[in-house]
């Protein structure tokens, strides 16, 4: 199983779904299989959201080929970090400013809901997360605003590990 990380808005699922269905593998969207919408989960309890998401995770067999797309913030779950750990995974890199502005325009993360200044917690969130994905993910590929070119290079680096 081929994990997709990244943050929030990055393309996991967009890129991730379309590069799956050309290389002939199945997709699975973590956030799918929570039984509700992760943002309404988040807001009943953070701590619910992770278990959920841990539960998730492991009713996958990711000894099964297919393509994973995690959360924006699986990766800060620990429980889920250690699952994890060792599988090939890809961290989806996008810049911080053109996810913020998709948040903008999509909705805010609950965990962002509440937040005064979006702009200087959000900024915050972006550090801690690239940093853990920096750090955890085998491999990387920047991205520039989820192209066909982005696409291209996502299946190039899926058929180089599959």
């Amino acid at each position: 199983m081929i994990i997709l990380c990244g943050l929030k808005g990055c393309g996991k699922t967009t890129l991730g779904s379309a590069a799956a269905s050309h290389l002939g593998l199945s997709f699975i969207d973590l956030d799918a299989l929570l039984g509700q919408n992760p943002r309404d989960l988040y807001r009943q309890s953070p701590q619910l959201f992770a278990q959920a998401e841990y539960k998730a995770l492991l009713s996958i067999d990711l000894e099964r080929d297919g393509m994973l797309a995690l959360g924006g913030g699986t990766l800060e779950n620990d429980s889920c970090r250690t699952y994890l750990k060792g599988r090939k995974t890809i961290y989806l890199m996008q810049d911080e400013d053109v996810l913020f502005e998709r948040m903008r325009s999509t909705g805010w993360p609950a965990w962002l809901e509440g937040e005064a200044d979006k702009r200087l917690a959000y900024h915050k969130v972006y550090e801690k997360r690239n940093k853990t994905c920096l750090s955890f993910c085998q491999y990387r590929l920047k991205l520039n605003d989820c192209t066909d070119r982005d696409l291209q290079g996502l299946v190039r680096l899926i058929g180089g590990i599959i």
